[in-house]
């Protein structure tokens, strides 16, 4: 990939650590993020919509009920009896390994902290630069594995033709002082987040739409007339080197 310099100016080249999984033609733009000390890429392709048989798409007729949860991100029924429970400890425990290797490594370099004020060490820039890699790994992470979990969600309905999903939004339960310990998972729930990525799944290339109401959200699969081509939501980062 090209990157534009100033006039006058060689070209910079970077090469990529992977190739795009879009052709060249359907790519329609590309960004270049810096986290966490390193280079990535955001690419956005223009890709044909889902297109079904008669009688095999989603009926707008089928509704199906999510429930958001903390420790499972979703758990859907349908009025068939059918369900999907998308199991939630991977994220958990990547939480749980994250938070015990922040501590373990700021306990071992407190002594060598520089005081305020005092401009660190290179020892000191190189562990912090290393302690930014890990958090962006770790954000990384966990931001796949919810965009995964609402690619099971979809999936699941477009498999039991539903056409509805009415989502859950149990933000007011964020405000009740539940402990210390239950708190801290409450803050870490990203409800707003889950909700996006569902919606973004079951509308690609549309708008975000609020609540109609504080307790239920309305989210509409593809239906079986939608033609023509869509912008859906970028790949996964793709590192450059």
């Amino acid at each position: 990939m090209r990157v534009p310099t100033a006039q006058n100016s060689p070209p910079l080249w970077v090469r990529l650590a992977r190739e795009v999984p879009y052709p060249v033609e359907q790519v329609r733009s590309v960004t270049l993020l810096c986290e966490g000390g390193r280079l990535f890429l955001d690419v956005t392709a223009e890709v044909p919509v889902a297109t079904y048989p008669p009688g095999e798409g989603p009926d707008p007729a089928r509704v199906a009920g999510v429930d958001l949860g903390i420790i499972h991100p979703y758990a859907v029924a349908s009025r068939d009896g059918e369900g999907l429970l998308v199991s939630g400890r991977a994220i958990r425990a990547e939480h749980r390994m994250h938070l015990a290797d922040t501590k373990t490594r700021r306990r071992s370099v407190s002594q060598r902290a520089p005081k305020p004020g005092q401009k660190g060490s290179r020892r000191w820039r190189k562990y912090r630069r290393r302690a930014r890699l890990v958090e962006g790994r770790h954000k990384r992470r966990v931001r796949q594995a919810q965009h995964e979990a609402a690619r099971q969600v979809v999936s699941w309905a477009v498999q039991q033709r539903v056409g509805v999903l009415h989502v859950g939004d149990p933000r007011s339960v964020l405000d009740t002082d539940a402990g210390r310990r239950h708190n801290l998972l409450l803050r870490q729930w990203q409800i707003g987040r889950l909700m996006q990525v569902l919606e973004d799944k079951g509308h690609p290339g549309r708008h975000h739409r609020p609540p109609r109401q504080r307790t239920r959200h309305l989210l509409h699969l593809p239906r079986l007339s939608t033609t023509g081509t869509e912008t859906p939501r970028p790949d996964p980062d793709l590192p450059a080197l």
